[in-house]
């Protein structure tokens, strides 16, 4: 029920305010590290976001990553993730959790995985140019769906501005 879907949604994208609020850059937003929690006697429950293993502190003074090299799940990666110039590297920031939030509440919705059953070349190729019709698929609200091929556009810069931006969609 897309209803479930967007408050799913809605919960996860709270969590990600509060994190890029501290300065923190989850990197690796996917459905294994999401958990929702169910209340006493099947009462409605909440998302968890888990999993900060490649998390990154944007006030860190140390980095633990190495410059052009790629951390996350590569079917929820953003381009910039995976393309970004080693001389020239893209730093982690709020479009990157942007594009993969986009990327994965696309699959909460349809249930369809565009790289499904890719091997992980045909999935770079794919990821380079790869963008959703914006036509809504049948059944789906066009504004949400506006929103999900907004968080997944290819430019981080065509994507909404911070998590607090799609938060306030979601709950229009």
């Amino acid at each position: 029920e897309e209803g479930a879907v967007v408050e799913a949604a809605r919960q996860l994208a709270s969590a990600l305010v509060y994190v890029h609020a501290h300065d923190i850059i989850h990197r690796d937003v996917k459905p294994d590290n999401v958990m929702l929690v169910h209340g006493r006697e099947m009462q409605p429950g909440w998302v968890q976001l888990l999993d900060f293993g490649v998390a990154k502190d944007l006030d860190a003074e140390e980095e633990l990553t190495q410059p052009g090299k790629a951390l996350g799940s590569l079917r929820f990666m953003a381009p910039e993730q995976l393309f970004g110039d080693p001389k020239n590297q893209v730093p982690a920031n709020a479009q990157t959790d942007i594009f993969s939030f986009g990327w994965m509440l696309q699959g909460m919705l349809t249930g369809k995985d565009p790289l499904k059953g890719m091997k992980p070349g045909d999935m770079l190729d794919k990821k380079r140019t790869f963008e959703f019709s914006t036509k809504a698929p049948d059944g789906i609200n066009q504004e949400l769906w506006a929103l999900i091929c907004q968080c997944t556009k290819l430019d981080p810069n065509a994507r909404p501005k911070s998590m607090k931006d799609v938060l306030d969609r979601l709950e229009t």
